[in-house]
C-alpha cells in the first residue's frame, strides 16, 4: 500500500502557509519538529510504497531549510549593518563575522533569492573594505 506524504505531524494542527511559515520563523522548536517530521519519512526505506512519499519529503525538506537559511541569512546581514552605524562605534571586524555567517547560511537558500541575498552581501563586505580602508 502506497505511503502517502503527511506535512505536518500528528499533534499539529492544520495551517495556512502564512500561519505556518510565521511558527518556523518565530518557534525555533516548530521548525526543529517539522525538521524530524520529514526527515522520519526519509529514514522509512525507498521502495514503490514510499517513493512518492520521498520525493515529497525531499522537497519538504529543502523548501524547509530554505525558509530557515534565508531568515538567518537576513537577521545576520541586518545585524551586520548595524555594526556598520556611523553614529556609534562601527564594529568591522564584527559586521565581517556576521558577513561570513550569513554566507553560511545561504547554502541552503534555493535561486533566485540565493543570487538576490548574495548581492546585498556584497555590498555590505564593500563597505566594510572600504571603511577598512579609511582607517
Amino acid at each position: 500500500m502506497k505511503r502517502r506524504f503527511i506535512p505536518l505531524p500528528p499533534d499539529v494542527p492544520q495551517l495556512e502557509l502564512k500561519e505556518f511559515l510565521h511558527r518556523l520563523k518565530h518557534q525555533p522548536g516548530f521548525a526543529e519538529k517539522m525538521h524530524a517530521h520529514y526527515e522520519s519519512m526519509l529514514a522509512l526505506p525507498e521502495n514503490d510504497d514510499t517513493t512518492e512519499m520521498r520525493t515529497a519529503a525531499r522537497a519538504a525538506l529543502r523548501t524547509l531549510k530554505h525558509h530557515q537559511g534565508a531568515w538567518k541569512a537576513m537577521e545576520a546581514m541586518q545585524q551586520a549593518i548595524q555594526c556598520l552605524d556611523p553614529d556609534t562605534s562601527p564594529d568591522l571586524k564584527q559586521a565581517s563575522s556576521l558577513t561570513d555567517t550569513a554566507i553560511d547560511h545561504m547554502l541552503d537558500i534555493q535561486e533566485p533569492e540565493r543570487t538576490r541575498l548574495m548581492a546585498h552581501i556584497t555590498q555590505i563586505q564593500a563597505t566594510i573594505r572600504k571603511q577598512l580602508s579609511e582607517s
